[in-house]
């Protein structure tokens, strides 16, 4: 009732959601894997590598997606024009919520970071992906960004989510990830996240074969940052399984 992903088999990396060139300085690397992963195996297990220098970028590591995407988010800003390799730690030891261990060769993938930081906010990840079927009733929506948007811009219309057409009776406020800025709470508006809960905080079944929708900063509605970019309109559509959720 949590959804979570289990699989028999042992976990995979699907897609390396970022790659190519034209990134922004401060942009997500998302990873999306075949299942739900163990959080607490994360820690320390990949590494962002400069192609031109031999320092690693830092960066912290936050599980979304119901745990089927693992976010590093850069610390600080990354170099502009320089190529990063995406690695596995040689000690990572990920593994999936039954134990299952994740093996890979070292290098991920590689993407490149633009000379001039781009105008426009970039979606770099949202999930469920857009376009997908057989995704879970009670899952998580997420939206990934590729630099820190206002959270004020973050509305019921800017970040809004339809089932068929109408909102769900349970339709709470997207929140951002939340993050320690030193010893204290904090939140990363590069993340954001939301899932249907009811009064009981408990989550709540869109139904099976529902056709979901998530519309990103409409006309009139746009999602911006500080220096007053914005994010081109954009809908992400899946559908849920034709399975119900347990109960």
């Amino acid at each position: 009732d949590n959804g979570t992903w289990i699989a028999t088999g042992v976990p995979t990396l699907e897609e390396l959601r970022t790659t190519g060139g034209g990134h922004h300085s401060t942009t997500p690397v998302v990873l999306e894997f075949s299942e739900s992963l163990a959080g607490d195996t994360l820690d320390g297990a990949f590494v962002l590598r400069p192609i031109n220098g031999f320092t690693p970028a830092p960066a912290t590591v936050h599980l979304v997606g119901d745990g089927r995407l693992v976010v590093l988010l850069p610390s600080l800003a990354l170099t502009a024009g320089e190529t990063y390799s995406v690695e596995l730690d040689e000690d990572a030891a990920i593994t999936d919520l039954t134990g299952q261990l994740f093996t890979s060769s070292a290098a991920l993938g590689q993407f490149t970071v633009a000379d001039t930081d781009p105008t426009e906010i970039s979606l770099v990840a949202s999930w469920p992906p857009a376009g997908s079927i057989d995704q879970s009733a009670i899952g998580e929506i997420t939206a990934i960004f590729d630099r820190a948007v206002l959270a004020t811009t973050i509305t019921d219309t800017s970040f809004d989510v339809t089932v068929g057409g109408t909102p769900p009776t349970f339709d709470p406020a997207p929140g951002a990830v939340e993050v320690l800025a030193g010893f204290f709470p904090g939140q990363d508006t590069r993340i954001w996240r939301w899932i249907s809960l009811d009064d009981n905080n408990e989550r709540v079944d869109l139904g099976a074969s529902a056709a979901v929708q998530l519309s990103l900063s409409p006309i009139g509605s746009e999602i911006a940052d500080l220096d007053g970019g914005t994010l081109p309109a954009v809908a992400i559509d899946f559908t849920t399984s034709a399975l119900s959720a347990p109960t």
